[in-house]
């Protein structure tokens, strides 16, 4: 019996012995990990965008500071006039119409630029994903991680606890960082297709 029992395991690991070597031959699948803060900071689709926002910021301030000094002039003027007087309620109408003017201008340009910020992260985050499925093809990399933070940075408790709970990676071997050998990758095709986008 003892001697059917030790044919039988023999037989068994003589047939799954080929697959044991089979899967030894196999490479590895490559795995890669990427700073995505860093590669949507370093895109130019997302530096050009982020210029833009700020010229237009600058320019909705310079016009919110015009508001500002004719309401300085209209406030100075309202303190040297009697309320009885002709210009006293004129003045006064246009100080309180440029108040709720500069306050609307406020808000609306403040709504206005955080779309467009939206706006602007979701298509470099989509360009990024479509550089980095060609990239990894390129390279024949399976897996890409995100890098987890090198510090924890929340402020309270519940927020540091949520913080560790979002990095679902703990550790990467330094070698597996891919975002310097993507930049240029992903910066490359995107000046080639807005140089197709050209009529």
């Amino acid at each position: 019996m003892r001697l059917i029992i030790i044919a039988a395991i023999a037989a068994v690991l003589s047939a799954t012995a080929p697959l044991a070597a089979a899967d030894a031959a196999k490479p590895a699948p490559k795995i890669g990990v990427l700073r995505l803060a860093d590669v949507l900071n370093g895109a130019k689709l997302y530096r050009e965008g982020t210029e833009r926002l700020k010229k237009d910021d600058a320019e909705i301030r310079a016009e919110i500071k015009k508001i500002e000094d004719r309401l300085q002039q209209l406030e100075g003027q309202l303190q040297v006039l009697t309320p009885a007087s002709d210009k006293f309620s004129a003045i006064q109408e246009e100080f309180e119409t440029l108040k709720l003017k500069r306050k609307l201008t406020g808000e609306r340009a403040g709504a206005e630029i955080q779309r467009k910020h939206v706006h602007l992260v979701k298509d470099t985050h989509k360009a990024v994903r479509s550089a980095l499925k060609s990239f990894c093809e390129e390279k024949q990399i399976m897996l890409v991680l995100l890098a987890p933070a090198p510090e924890l940075s929340a402020p309270t408790l519940q927020d540091v606890q949520l913080e560790m709970g979002l990095q679902s990676v703990l550790y990467y071997e330094p070698s597996n960082d891919i975002t310097d050998a993507f930049l240029p990758f992903l910066n490359a095709r995107l000046d080639a297709e807005a140089a197709k986008a050209k009529p």
